[in-house]
This record gives structure tokens, C-alpha cells and sequence, in this order.
């Protein structure tokens, strides 16, 4: 019914398009051996990192590895005073911070120009999650990388999160779906059509 009610009534003012000066890259590894591969990346570039974690607990402790390898890391996340980010993210743009470790919470809302990269440590629950966390950099016509780590071990501590969640459970089941696809093609593609 409501469709009948909206036929013809949408209105597509652009079209879903990642910007060209984005490299993006997809790797499915073991859980310990993403760590050590994102780890190694960060220690061997000084590149400005924003690494994405799904728990407070994991940007706070992983914040800590970075710090105690010899980088200038933080976290950032939702439980922090609104002066603490504020901070932070003065911090960051000054480049006093090379690397911080965030929740989704730094996805939204936040530009930082001078942003060389992003890992995504983890499977975000949702590909919106996703495709806010790799938009974070590539900004203002610069170039910018961006990689999601995962592994199958993320979807099961996932579905046990959210397990009462059918609403949560349906984006886990697209992130799925998304990454099923093997190339680079068919990810866009879904992409385009996900948010069309």
C-alpha cells in the first residue's frame, strides 16, 4: 500500500558514488593476525590513522598498544565529556596525534581534512556504518585509503550483541551480503544499489 501511495513521488537528486580518489581494500584474515597487519602498517607509516573499533573498551585498549609501540595514539568515543573530543580532535588536527582509535561515534559529523587513512579493525554492523567509517577520508579532493580487517569471528560476537535486534540483525545480514562479494566491481555495485 504504501508503495502504491509513493509510486512516482521520489525524487533521485544524485546518485551513490565513492570519490575517485579513494583506495579502498576489503581483507578477511584471522583475528590475532589482522591485529599484527594493521599494527605493523601503522608503525611502518606515519601516515594520520583513524582506526575504527566496535566497543568503547577496544579504542581505550588499543589506543594503549599504540601508545606503548611509540606512537602518538588516542581513542575517542561516545563516553566522553563533549570538551574531552573537542580536545582530542584539536589534538588531531594539529597533528600533536597520529593515530586515533574510534567508534562509530567519530563516523558522523566529523571532518578532519587532514586524515591520511582509516582501518576498520572490524565488521561494522551495518554497510551505512561502513561507508561512513571509509568516507572519513579521500576528503576535499585529497587522496585517501581505507581498509576493513575482518574475520568470520566478528559476525558471531555481532550476532550475539544483538541477537533481540531484528532490526540490527537485518543490517548485520546486508554487511553479510556485502562482503560475500568477491570483487571490487560487485561491492561497488551493491553499494550503488544499497543506498539508491
Amino acid at each position: 500500500k504504501i508503495n502504491q501511495i509513493l509510486a512516482g513521488k521520489l525524487l533521485t537528486l544524485g546518485e551513490f558514488a565513492l570519490p575517485d580518489q579513494l583506495h579502498w581494500s576489503i581483507r578477511q584474515l584471522a583475528p590475532q593476525e589482522r591485529i599484527q597487519t594493521w599494527m605493523r602498517l601503522c608503525l611502518g607509516d606515519p601516515a594520520r590513522t583513524l582506526l575504527f573499533f566496535n566497543t568503547r573498551s577496544e579504542t581505550e585498549k588499543f589506543a594503549n598498544v599504540l601508545r606503548r609501540s611509540g606512537l602518538e595514539a588516542t581513542f575517542f568515543h561516545a563516553g566522553l565529556a563533549r570538551e574531552e573530543k573537542l580536545a582530542i580532535l584539536n589534538r588531531f588536527r594539529q597533528g600533536r596525534i597520529t593515530h586515533l582509535c574510534a567508534t562509530g561515534a567519530f563516523g558522523m559529523g566529523v571532518d578532519l581534512p587532514n586524515l591520511d587513512r582509516t582501518f576498520i579493525t572490524q565488521v561494522p554492523y551495518s554497510p551505512v556504518a561502513f561507508v561512513q567509517a571509509i568516507g572519513r577520508v579521500a576528503r576535499f579532493q585529497k587522496r585517501g585509503e581505507a581498509t576493513l580487517f575482518w574475520s568470520e569471528e566478528d559476525f558471531r560476537a555481532l550476532y550475539q550483541r544483538g541477537r533481540e535486534d531484528t532490526v540490527f540483525l537485518d543490517k548485520l545480514k546486508d554487511m553479510r551480503s556485502f562482503l560475500d562479494l568477491r570483487t571490487r566491481h560487485d561491492q561497488t555495485h551493491w553499494l550503488k544499489n544499497h543506498f539508491l
